[in-house]
């Protein structure tokens, strides 16, 4: 059996890079800044710390 046989849906890590990627995939509909850096405010982040990613130049958030 190879090692990718017994990784479930339950796995954390795969949850957790599933869940990053969805919340990508919403703010990137979002065209402003301040929308963006509203949403994930309301996502539990930190406002602070949203807008430095917002204006960190790259757009994985």
């Amino acid at each position: 059996m190879d090692e990718y046989s017994e990784t479930t849906i339950n796995d954390s890590n795969f949850v957790g890079h599933i869940r990053r990627r969805l919340r990508a995939m919403e703010l990137k509909q979002y065209k402003r800044k301040h929308t963006i850096v509203r949403k994930l405010v309301q996502l539990g982040m930190h406002p602070k710390i949203a807008w430095r990613s917002i204006y960190s130049g790259r757009k994985s958030w």
